[in-house]
């Protein structure tokens, strides 16, 4: 029998001038928030993203500070002064 699926949602709020590591902290803060896994490791998940009508589906990697860089160079480039983000974490086996 597969295991449930259980989607959690959460919203993150983050200037575009913080470093890799605070993202991935607010990441960590969610993952916590949602699921209080023991232990809470970020090498634990899979963490991609894509930008509706920029970026569009399959998502890209957001599990380094390149990944990270890459993120930012594409928010730059929008028009948006909010743009929308969606960031999907997925626990590995």
């Amino acid at each position: 029998m597969p295991a449930k699926c259980d989607i959690k949602t959460a919203s993150v709020r983050l200037n575009s001038d913080k470093p890799w590591d605070t993202m991935k902290v607010q990441i960590l803060a969610k993952i916590d928030a949602a699921l209080n896994p023991k232990p809470l490791k970020f090498a634990n998940y899979n963490v991609s993203y894509y930008i509706t009508h920029v970026l569009p589906k399959p998502s890209l990697s957001l599990m380094s500070d390149e990944d990270y860089n890459m993120l930012m160079d594409y928010i730059k480039c929008m028009k948006s002064k909010e743009p929308e983000v969606h960031v999907s974490i997925v626990m590995m086996e």
